[in-house]
């Protein structure tokens, strides 16, 4: 499946993350309490920098030439691992070329430790996505566990000493109004970009309304109006599919180690019958040449011939060349900056 020398790779450095999104898989309402929860099998795991040169070995870079490395995944912020500069000064050694880019909510570490990572990912082409949901009045009610006005002050120093970055927006019924000042308020501060984003996650519910409670307090998110899920619940699906992993020669890394095609593909590993395949130890890095599996990989072959007759749930929903839930394509990028390296 990966015959191409140059490559992507998409990781999950972690499990670990400091907020609470309702929409994300991490967490769950408690159909008792109404509770928003986290999984209690999270927090309790990351890729450290010797398992990632373990990894991402000699081998690998006498075979593949590594143009972007995309630090983001299902359940983590990569801020949180212990061992995220490093890494990234790691693939920095070994082809200066590749581009590098992150995707955070901007809540954690300090002013000093973002002029740092600034300071060392000026030097290539990067650019990273601060999850921003609004102003000081509303950001943190769906990034909640982060704060408005540290996220700000983060990015600022980030940007302030090289760093490249994008203002993502969600945007939900009580943000709505928000966006052209937020839009504004990144350009004010020198984002690259304004990533404006009407989310289709509500499309896998009943209802465009999650209801919930965390630490006593009532929360109410709302479907914008803007919203794309009655859309999305009725399309018709084409049973061909178009794989964007295949089209991006990109791969996905877990945190555990394990090797899939895409991320979609590794969020659905317990419940997708089209992932009987995948087996664990002949597919995890940590245990077997990443080289091999990228070049000789029994399940990728397997899941290539799948498109034509029996296609996974995860490849129908998000590469149908007809109809697929992909955030890109409910994504509008308004470039404030010319990017430049």
């Amino acid at each position: 499946m990966y015959s191409k020398k140059l490559i992507k790779v998409h990781v999950e450095l972690s499990n670990i993350c400091n907020a609470i999104c309702p929409q994300c898989l991490r967490n769950y309402v408690d159909k008792d309490t109404g509770e928003l929860t986290v999984r209690e099998t999270l927090n309790t795991h990351e890729l450290l920098l010797n398992d990632y040169k373990n990894i991402f070995d000699n081998d690998f870079f006498k075979n593949f030439q590594l143009t972007r490395a995309n630090f983001c995944g299902n359940i983590s912020d990569p801020i949180a691992s212990r061992d995220l500069k490093e890494i990234i000064e790691y693939h920095i050694i070994n082809n200066p070329n590749t581009q590098i880019t992150i995707a955070t909510n901007g809540g954690l570490r300090s002013n000093k430790w973002w002029s740092e990572f600034g300071k060392i990912l000026s030097h290539v082409e990067h650019l990273v996505y601060f999850g921003i949901d609004g102003l000081e009045d509303t950001h943190s009610l769906y990034r909640i566990n982060t704060n408005f006005n540290k996220v700000i002050s983060n990015a600022k120093s980030f940007i302030k000493n090289g760093g490249k970055a994008s203002w993502q927006f969600l945007e939900f019924k009580h943000n709505e109004h928000q966006v052209s000042q937020a839009k504004e308020l990144a350009n004010k501060l020198g984002f690259e970009e304004f990533n404006h984003i009407v989310t289709p996650r509500f499309a896998n519910r009943k209802i465009n309304k999650i209801k919930y409670t965390y630490k006593n307090k009532l929360f109410l998110l709302e479907e914008s109006s803007n919203g794309v899920s009655k859309k999305l619940k009725v399309q018709t699906k084409s049973g061909n599919i178009s794989c964007k992993a295949l089209e991006d020669n990109e791969f996905f890394l877990d945190h555990d180690g394990a090797v899939y095609p895409c991320c979609w593909l590794a969020q659905r590993k317990k419940n997708d019958h089209g992932l009987l395949q995948h087996h664990d130890k002949k597919m995890n890095a940590l245990k077997n040449s990443l080289t091999d599996i990228l070049t000789d990989s029994f399940f990728l072959k397997k899941l290539k011939d799948s498109w034509e007759h029996d296609p996974s749930h995860s490849c129908t929903k998000f590469c149908d060349n007809q109809g697929n839930n992909r955030k890109d394509k409910y994504t509008i990028t308004n470039k404030l900056i010319e990017i430049t390296v």
